[in-house]
């Protein structure tokens, strides 16, 4: 079954500046967590794969709205089915919401590593929820 919800981790988050290019109104914003790391590249955040929680925001949509909004935010990220010319690749992933349950969403993976040199690592430094991970553990956030 196909996801209904999107995490975001950068720009298309509640008050961030690409907010506003998503197609229709969700039915829930949460906050999640799912497994990865994080980098800041100035103006946007870059997620790739790891083993650091990171922190964003799961937004759900309608199942009727799920084409279009893939459509929209596939354009806005720079994913068009090709690897060797997208900005981001879209994923099916796990996220944790703060109490524990666990989702699938989509999310966009960083590709282009090799043009962005000064890709600065955000170390996890927030606490976590108790009903997602151990008291000891922390996560990264981008803003």
């Amino acid at each position: 079954m196909q996801p209904t919800s999107f995490f975001a981790y950068g720009t298309l988050k509640r008050g961030e500046v690409r907010a506003h290019t998503w197609p229709f109104k969700p039915t829930s914003v949460q906050i999640a967590f799912t497994r990865g790391q994080l980098f800041d590249l100035g103006p946007y955040p870059a997620l790739n794969t790891g083993n650091d929680w990171i922190q964003g925001e799961l937004w759900t949509f309608q199942p009727a709205e799920i084409s279009k909004t893939l459509l929209v935010i596939d354009d806005v990220e720079g994913y068009e089915h090709s690897p060797a010319d997208d900005l981001y690749d879209r994923r099916v992933i796990e996220a944790v919401l703060e109490n524990g349950k666990v989702v699938t969403a989509f999310c966009y993976f960083f590709l282009r590593w090799k043009q962005t040199p000064r890709a600065k690592y955000i170390e996890p430094g927030h606490k976590m929820p108790k009903d997602v991970a151990d008291e000891r553990e922390r996560c990264a956030r981008w803003k």
